[in-house]
């Protein structure tokens, strides 16, 4: 008999959503779902995680929403610093130029993460799965198939196949989503086709295991040759004696003995490095990859959505493919979780395209232009060029161009809009849709004297109001009160240092900060003449940036039923 939905999910209470797919796009998905209280069901037709320490990168604004989720000190733990690259002369082991820093830090005072950490993605689904999904009641379903997909009007019925068992389960939900991959069926049965091409180059990638008799420097990236010719690269990976190793190039064609055996593979490495440290390395996991330059469309077709590699492909340059599938889902989640509540305006789904296409377009044309530079220099050009952009942090992204953002001055500057979606401001401006600042020196009313930080007022599941009171009267935000419950929504008011004045306006459950070092205000650009309302998204982003409480409720009826 086929398992019902609802003991699948360890819950008496039917999913709603499905996520079909358990990389790091969908896990991330999950939990964003989760945080707004909303329990997913997850399947996948593979028994057990994919094994391989490829997508290692985690730049600095996806260690933050990692940090928003309550788990950064487990990924820290694991997760290794950048290291220097150093690139060699083909067939030896002698360096052809100095080491140099691959990856730029970004030096912005409201940045806690500086640079990039990396963990293979086999690791870090791993830790999600066993360590965070079991404390907060979510379960990873193997095994199981998404074979077909009918929508109607208010929900998806489909198909599942239990592959183990040979059974098939009917059942329906409001929405899927489909982050299952560039391979993925969910795209398919949408009838969606990728857009864009499909590079000749090709290449290899695996795990490379020293003998523990071995000795390897673990502590540098490791390059030889070039993409325009056939390049080795390896680079260390979180687990002693063993390397990420990528292989190929334009004339990757000519070296068929990479795939015809263990031996020929090793005779390979010794002849590019020119030592037989690697006569007697294993790897745990090799294949090729195809580089691929696509996206979608759309990004959804109804009550169906796709998210991470389902819907854009990126070359390897700078690892953005899995932190802006990460951001899809960070963008995606809480708006899916308002709509399963019944609350969400009804365009409110449409926004999830809408403010992620221009973002992943202009990744994937900025990863591209340096992959070219790889392959029409060489591979280490294009690998010092990843110091150039500050676009991979990722902290620039914004969303001011959304319809689903309200800023009360952002027309009165004539080229605030036109900044790129990852460029966020060279003259310093902060508008409704950008990255909402993180910045220090906080401290909550109440018996601790905990200087905290501004992100610890935020939370995944729920909208945050801040108020910067100025000694002022508090809005008392009464017309709002009846309509934003406390799951939705969260209030925080900010002082300046030494003006706090109690029991004006305060209302039960309302978070009280002082600016102990001025920096909030400073940061979020408070005048006396300017906005001093600001809505903070459960995904980090400003949606209102206003003078007034009724401004504020203009908003939220933009986003939910008022």
């Amino acid at each position: 008999m086929p398992i019902s939905s609802s003991l699948a999910n360890g819950s008496s209470a039917k999913p709603e959503v499905l996520i079909v797919g358990t990389g790091t796009t969908g896990l991330y998905l999950a939990l964003a779902l989760k945080s707004s209280g909303i329990t997913p069901r997850i399947i996948d037709k593979l028994t057990r995680p994919a094994y391989g320490h490829k997508g290692s990168a985690l730049w600095p604004r996806t260690l933050e929403i990692i940090e928003s989720f309550g788990f950064i000190d487990h990924v820290l733990e694991k997760a290794m610093f950048p290291y220097p690259v150093c690139r060699y002369k083909t067939g030896t082991m002698e360096p052809a130029s100095p080491n140099f820093n691959m990856f730029p830090k970004q030096e912005s005072p409201d940045c806690v993460f500086k640079e990039p950490r990396f963990l293979g993605q086999n690791v870090h689904q791993t830790l999600v799965i066993s360590s965070v999904f079991s404390q907060r009641g979510l379960m990873v379903e193997r095994g199981v198939e998404l074979i077909a997909l009918e929508q109607f009007e208010d929900h998806v019925a489909v198909k599942l196949r239990h592959i183990a068992e040979g059974t098939i389960e009917e059942t329906r939900f409001k929405y899927i989503v489909g982050c299952d991959g560039a391979k993925g069926l969910v795209r398919k049965y949408i009838g969606l086709d990728f857009i864009g091409e499909s590079r000749l180059q090709r290449f290899a990638v695996g795990d490379l295991r020293l003998s523990p008799k071995s000795t390897f420097p673990h502590d540098t990236w490791h390059v030889w040759g070039s993409m325009g010719d056939v390049s080795l690269i390896l680079r260390p990976s979180d687990t002693s004696r063993e390397f990420a190793l990528q292989v190929g190039g334009a004339h990757f064609a000519k070296y068929p003995e990479i795939f015809e055996s263990l031996q020929s593979l090793r005779k390979f490495l010794a002849k590019m490095t020119g030592t037989n440290i690697f006569d007697e390395a294993e790897f745990p996991f090799m294949g090729p990859y195809n580089v691929n330059i696509r996206m979608t469309k759309t990004f959804s077709q109804g009550r169906v959505f796709l998210a991470g590699d389902a819907c854009h492909l990126h070359t390897p340059s700078g690892g953005q493919g899995l932190n802006t599938g990460i951001q899809d889902s960070y963008n995606l989640g809480w708006k899916l979780a308002l709509a399963v509540k019944g609350l969400a305006h009804p365009a409110l789904l449409t926004s999830y395209e809408a403010e992620r296409i221009p973002v992943v377009s202009a990744m994937l044309q900025l990863t591209t232009s340096v992959w070219n530079l790889g392959t029409q220099n060489s591979t280490a050009d294009a690998m010092a060029d990843v110091q150039n952009h500050q676009e991979f942090h990722q902290l620039g992204v914004n969303y001011r161009g959304s319809e689903w953002v309200i800023d009360d001055e952002i027309d009165r500057d004539k080229d605030a809009k036109d900044v790129s979606p990852y460029g966020g401001d060279v003259k310093g401006r902060i508008y409704a849709g950008d990255r909402a600042p993180n910045v220090s020196g906080l401290r909550e009313f109440k018996d601790s004297e905990e200087i905290i930080r501004m992100f610890k007022l935020f939370d995944a599941g729920h909208h945050t109001v801040l108020v910067f009171a100025d000694g002022l009267e508090v809005p008392s935000f009464d017309s709002m009160f009846h309509k934003l419950t406390s799951d939705i929504v969260r209030f925080v008011v900010i002082y300046q240092a030494g003006v706090f004045t109690k029991g004006i306006n305060h209302r039960k459950g309302w978070t009280l900060v002082e600016d102990v070092e001025g920096s909030a205000h400073q940061s979020y650009q408070i005048t006396s003449d300017g906005p001093k309302l600001f809505v903070i998204r459960p995904d980090g982003y400003i949606g209102a940036r206003v003078h007034t409480a009724e401004r504020v409720e203009e908003y939220f009826k933009v986003i939910i039923h008022m």
